[in-house]
């Protein structure tokens, strides 16, 4: 097969993942969603349960159920399955807690699964889980198809159904749901809570009705007791078998899963739609079915008949033909929301499922349109899908029929995969982090679990022997068939990736790279960013003439190849064993023309795209591994932007293909932070050093040869050096800003120079950069650390004119005003620690202090950029972190050295709460990769514990693992445990610094 179809996007690679290493908690983070996350507890649990409908679900099969073991079977088999499905449940709310991906139980089998089985065990997983949606469909758009016809059939005397008169029902049904789900349900996801408002209401309805009206009731034996077997099978047999109807209760019940790349918070919000929509289907499957068998008159009629079954237990629990009729057509029209719902959801596994290159023409069925914001490909497949079995329907029923009997048994199967797996892993915490949104205590968990398999298993060789027998053609159970067709068609499959032609062919990095080559067959392998790229909606084709580089007007050159293939001939211990200011000490900034690569990736820029990319073989083993993690993980959190709109992706990477220069930085920047993330990952940490060997050698060749008066030349070298300091996190960095400062001012002094658009661009994304590193790099007072100072430049503090630039945001989207503010702020605590050595307050310092208060204040939020509305509510919090912890930066700066005064520290706990109130919302947006900054002021003022264990535990686990941050989690434990007066507030940030010779940048 030609994809890893486990984690390529998802978390590891199968490069990656040759160790049992589990993916982390969060790292799902990582993956590009399809839209906006739209969906909050109350939608999604809406659409989850809406898909369920476990009442009517027993309405629909109640025939079936009262055949193989009448009312008793019908009334307990509920209870049964319902223990079996909390157990199913709990078993996916904890995968889902820690891996919430819209692929669902294929995620989860990937991860969990052995390396050598990860590829079939995953794909066959997702293939049945595929599989069992089309059979949800089928039978949701059958049944609400039949329905309709059968009120057609009552006013109607001599009317008989037609094959091909359901057959026109159920495709204008599925495509008006195509229809809704391109153009209207995106902006309309209340339509989700409306359709779940109107099952309750008619589930009300129901029971309300029957027990009104039905009069006389039937006995309570008749309820409790009676027990009806015309399967031919033993008892016990026929019990077992009956359990299939009230399974149906059910389906689809993976449907949150499906949708957690576009809800809130899915790690905690998944896992509690998943055990609401089993709560709430209990309830309303359990006293329907106990209402509608007290209504009955004429159980023989319902048993023998071939007419549509819950339209005559409708009139005989309403005794009225009329009731039952208006009943039936709303039950119609609320079956549309639920084919919404169901089309939906199927979509985006199959949009998942072909994102991990699991089925042929993924390349398009992987795609968002940019302008819907929906999988429009994807809705087209599945509808298509459901549309060939409406085909089959004219055909054969019994076709149709046993694909509808074999969903339940496709499902469970999907959930056995995982489940199973999770067990083989003896519940690893590995696998099932200890602090999870979703944990079962001690033992229960394994309880379980293993209730769960025997449950599936027993079952589902049950649900497979035949509803009667004897048995004849039309009463066979065809599952068996099916499930032999559902291996046919995965083989097929399989083979038609695995044997596409190669210019067509988009495979994941992971494929077949064992850690040492990243081609397949003698042909270029697409790196799995470009599966990244296209999930945005974005194309991309393979190039085959070189582009120029935007910032030089030259042709590429090449880059000297060493022995080693990485282009690093100098001494890598030398190199590695120098601190990374080497390259701003040594250099005294300038540029040339750089060389490229002729064996690197090749992007272009087009129009209504993101990036074009094909790939040839990169310059060592682990270059592939550094460039996926730098789309996937490293240029993510890095920016507060999407990534379609992330200037470290969309300005970045066109240039880096054609210039070496600039792909070594951003190679050696990711190896920076993967190598932190994988520690004992040798050759990438030793790829890092050669790329970042390569970056020092070419600057020092080409420095040589500056010429200060080309900006273009000068805008180059600066995105070199601030991409290249970005993985360091020490004060070594400063040297690299003030190397970089200087760049800026070259640029500066040549105004007149013209530029082009990109060039435009890539300026103001170059000086936001620098103006975010200088301003929030630094948490200490203004000038105590003079090799940590740099000068307050008119760009660092009159952010506005930034605004121009259409990459404004990358940092400062929130509050450009507020970021100005530190350095004032920064400034006046220096002036408040001088005079407190003098022991004097003077009128000055109270004005500044009464000025700047009343502009941190009065700020009012401006609201988002336009590619930053789906964050809107994330935007407007991140601005009050930095607020409030500007509000605690003034106000301890006011007090100097030693905070005292009670009621100023009870206003500042108030800041402290504010910030870390708005922690949890930030953690899931763009703005989270800023938070830094208010979380370490908010923490150096955090006198309570259970604050002080949040901070430390969230800084430790976040998946980014970035070097400043687990720095700024070990600075707050000294901060918390020093006893001195003075280690308080952001001036105990610098005393504690300097006590222990830390020297730390947080930006």
């Amino acid at each position: 097969m030609g994809a890893d179809i486990g984690i390529t996007k998802h978390g590891y690679s199968e490069t990656e993942r040759k160790s049992d290493a589990p993916v982390s908690p969060v790292e799902h983070n990582t993956v590009n969603a399809p839209a906006r996350q739209q969906f909050n507890a109350l939608t999604l649990l809406s659409m989850a349960f809406v898909i369920c409908n476990s009442w009517a679900g027993i309405a629909g099969s109640i025939q079936l159920a009262l055949l193989q073991g009448g009312p008793v079977t019908l009334v307990y088999s509920i209870l049964i399955t319902t223990t079996a499905y909390v157990a199913m449940g709990i078993s996916l709310a904890e995968l889902a807690s820690v891996y919430p991906t819209a692929g669902g139980q294929y995620h989860f089998a990937s991860v969990l699964s052995p390396p050598y089985a990860r590829r079939a065990l995953s794909y066959a997983c997702g293939l049945l889980s595929m599989l069992s949606w089309v059979a949800i469909g089928v039978s949701v758009v059958c049944i609400s198809s039949e329905q309709l016809i059968s009120v057609v059939a009552v006013y109607h005397g001599g009317f008989v159904t037609k094959s091909w008169q359901v057959f026109l029902v159920y495709q204008a049904t599925a495509f008006l749901a195509l229809l809704y789900n391109i153009f209207a349900l995106k902006r309309a996801p209340w339509s989700h809570r409306i359709g779940f408002f109107m099952t309750l209401s008619l589930f009300l309805v129901s029971i309300i009705g029957m027990l009104v009206r039905a009069v006389p009731k039937q006995p309570h034996t008749f309820v409790w007791a009676t027990f009806i077997n015309q399967t031919g099978w033993p008892d016990g047999v026929c019990f077992v078998i009956g359990l299939s109807s009230s399974c149906y209760m059910y389906i689809g019940l993976d449907a949150s899963l499906h949708m957690a790349e576009e809800c809130t918070t899915p790690e905690k919000t998944v896992p509690r739609t998943i055990m609401a929509a089993i709560t709430i289907g209990f309830v309303t499957a359990f006293c329907y079915t106990v209402v509608a068998l007290y209504g009955l008159t004429d159980i023989e009629k319902i048993i023998t008949t071939d007419e549509w079954v819950p339209y005559i237990v409708s009139t005989q629990g309403f005794r009225s033909t009329l009731m039952a009729s208006i009943y039936t057509v709303l039950s119609f029209v609320m079956a549309m929301f639920i084919i919404i719902a169901v089309q939906e959801t199927f979509s985006r596994l199959a949009w998942a499922f072909a994102r991990d290159e699991g089925l042929i023409l993924s390349n398009y069925i992987q795609r968002i349109h940019p302008k819907l914001d929906v999988p429009v490909f994807a809705l087209i497949f599945t509808w298509l899908l459901l549309c060939l079995c409406g085909i089959i329907y004219l055909a054969s029923e019994t076709a149709v029929n046993a694909l509808i009997q074999s969903s339940v048994i496709l499902q469970q199967v999907s959930f056995f995969i995982p489940i199973v797996l999770l067990l083989l892993r003896k519940r690893s915490t590995k696998f099932l982090p200890v602090r999870r949104p979703f944990k079962l205590p001690g033992i229960l968990g394994w309880v379980a679990n293993i209730y769960a398999l025997a449950f599936i298993a027993v079952t589902t060789v049950f649900f497979s022997m035949p509803n009667f027998i004897p048995t004849s053609a039309a009463t066979m159970n065809y599952t068996c068939v099916i499930l032999g067709i559902a291996l046919f068609l995965g083989l097929l499959n399989w083979w038609l990736r695995d044997n596409a032609s190669p210019a067509q062919e988009q495979v994941a990095l992971s494929v077949g790279i064992d850690g040492k080559s990243a081609t397949k067959s003698g042909q270029p392998v697409q790196d799995a960013a470009a599966t990244d790229c296209n999930a945005r909606g974005h194309r991309y084709r393979r190039k085959r003439q070189e582009t120029p580089n935007p910032l030089l007007n030259g042709s590429p050159g090449s880059v000297d190849v060493g022995s080693n293939g990485v282009g690093v001939t100098e001494d890598e211990s030398q190199v590695a064993s120098s601190p990374p200011s080497t390259i701003a000490a040594e250099t005294n900034i300038p540029s040339t023309q750089s060389e490229h690569s002729e064996t690197g990736l090749q992007w272009d820029s087009t129009i209504g795209s993101f990036c074009i990319l094909y790939q040839t073989p990169l310059v060592s083993s682990s270059s592939s591994l550094l460039l996926q993690h730098y789309l996937e993980v490293t240029a993510r959190v890095l920016a507060a932007k999407p990534m379609n709109k992330n200037p470290f992706v969309t300005y970045l990477l066109p240039i880096a293909y054609s210039d070496g220069l600039v792909m070594h930085s951003i190679l050696a920047l990711s190896g920076s932070h993967m190598s932190l993330a994988k520690p004992t990952a040798t050759e990438i940490s030793r790829s890092t050093w050669q790329h970042y060997a390569a970056v020092v050698r070419q600057l020092r060749r080409e420095l040589d040869q500056i010429s200060f008066n080309s900006n273009a030349k000068n805008l180059r070298l600066l995105l070199v050096l601030l991409i290249a300091i970005s993985g360091d996190q020490t004060g070594a960095i400063f040297p690299h800003l003030r190397a970089s400062r200087q760049l800026i001012l070259n640029i500066r002094k040549h105004p007149d120079e013209p530029w082009s658009a990109e060039n435009q661009a890539l300026q103001g994304f170059a000086i936001e950069v620098y103006a975010y590193l200088a301003l929030v790099g630094n948490i200490t007072p203004y000038g105590k650390f003079i090799d940590r100072t740099l000068p307050l430049d008119d760009f660092v503090t009159d952010l506005s004119p930034l605004r121009k630039y259409n990459t404004f945001g990358t940092f400062f989207g929130c509050g450009h005003v507020l970021f100005e503010m530190i350095a004032p702020v920064s400034q006046f605590y220096s002036l408040r620690l001088a005079e407190e050595q003098q022991g004097t307050v003077s009128l000055e310092s109270v004005s500044t202090y009464e000025m700047l208060l009343s502009r941190i204040q009065g700020w009012e939020s401006t609201g988002p950029e336009s590619d930053m509305e789906p964050w809107r509510s994330e935007h407007e919090a991140a601005g009050e972190s930095y607020r409030n912890a500007l509000l605690i930066y003034l106000k301890t700066s006011m007090c100097g050295p030693v905070v005292s005064s009670p009621k100023v520290v009870f206003e500042i706990q108030r800041h402290v709460d504010v910030i870390l109130d708005l922690w949890t919302p930030l953690c899931t947006s763009p703005y989270v990769s800023i938070f830094l900054w208010p979380v370490l002021i908010a923490g150096s003022c955090c006198v309570r514990e259970d604050q002080r264990t949040m901070i430390k535990t969230r800084l430790r686990s976040i998946v980014w693992n970035m070097n400043h941050i687990l720095f700024a989690a070990t600075l707050l434990d000294l901060l918390w445990t020093d006893d001195d007066m003075r280690a308080y507030g952001p001036y105990g940030l610098h005393f504690v610094m300097e006590k222990h010779g830390i020297n730390l940048c947080v930006a």
